[in-house]
């Protein structure tokens, strides 16, 4: 975008150059508003649970700063799993929009499904693994947690295996140069590491 295009009330100097705004509120396109809004609730938020804990830590009320911290520690390991499940999904969903065989649309649905099924099981068992109250992990009769996160582990890892082998095996009928092809695998294989 040319300097002359911009409102000089828009526009911006910086890095020897002029620069478009980050983003301009029109009449239809209300994003810059959403993300100003969401950045000043996201901290709004954040002071107020440093204000709580804060006060807590302050009046002396140990036990409730780890009742606090159990919780959130209890609602991550359910919210880390929902977060695995909707990035692969994603990519999945991308592979499958991009692919001309049935057959192969059809594998990658059912393995949708296998996804969807792992991850809601993997969510009902972390939510349930400890008798009233859930988040106390430490309590006893809790469900053997280290079987729980090494079965989520195996199976977390095995899925990615699968989301990187995917794209490769897509381009492995593609008509295209070897070096293109390995270029393109070392992209894919890169989400390993």
């Amino acid at each position: 975008m040319s300097d002359s295009t911009l409102p000089a009330t828009l526009a911006f100097q910086g890095n020897g150059g002029t620069y478009p705004p980050h983003g301009i509120i029109t009449a239809i396109d209300h994003g810059p508003a959403v993300v100003v809004a969401t950045w000043i609730l996201m901290c709004l938020m954040a002071l107020g649970v440093i204000a709580r804990f804060g006060t807590r830590f302050a009046t002396g009320d140990k036990e409730n700063i780890t009742i606090c911290t159990a919780c959130g520690v209890y609602a991550s390991q359910i919210l880390k799993i929902l977060i695995h499940y909707l990035a692969k999904l994603s990519l999945v969903l991308v592979f499958i929009r991009l692919t001309p065989s049935k057959r192969t649309r059809q594998s990658l649905w059912l393995f949708v499904l296998s996804l969807t099924v792992w991850s809601g099981v993997a969510i009902i068992t972390h939510a349930v693994q400890c008798p009233p109250p859930r988040w106390n992990i430490s309590a006893s009769g809790c469900l053997n947690q280290g079987a729980i996160y090494t079965s989520y582990g195996v199976i977390n890892i095995f899925t990615d295996l699968v989301i990187v082998l995917i794209p490769l095996a897509l381009l492995w009928k593609v008509q295209i140069g070897q070096d293109k092809k390995r270029a393109i695998y070392a992209v894919f294989v890169v989400r390993l590491v």
